[in-house]
């Protein structure tokens, strides 16, 4: 069974799409990692949510 469209990590991925040289002052730097670690906890997600069989979820 595949998941169909976009997975949270390639939706995070395209948001952080940004112009390379845009200056990085501190809300950007902080976004980043706001979004770095976003990403790792949809990661974890998505591998929780494979190993838990679909059809005994609640």
């Amino acid at each position: 069974m595949k998941k169909s469209g976009i997975t949270w990590t390639t939706w995070i991925d395209r948001l952080l799409e940004r112009p390379v040289n845009e200056r990085l002052s501190v809300g950007d730097v902080l976004f980043q990692w706001f979004f770095r670690l976003m990403r790792i906890i949809a990661r974890l997600l998505e591998i929780l949510a494979a190993l838990v069989p679909g059809k005994n979820r609640s």
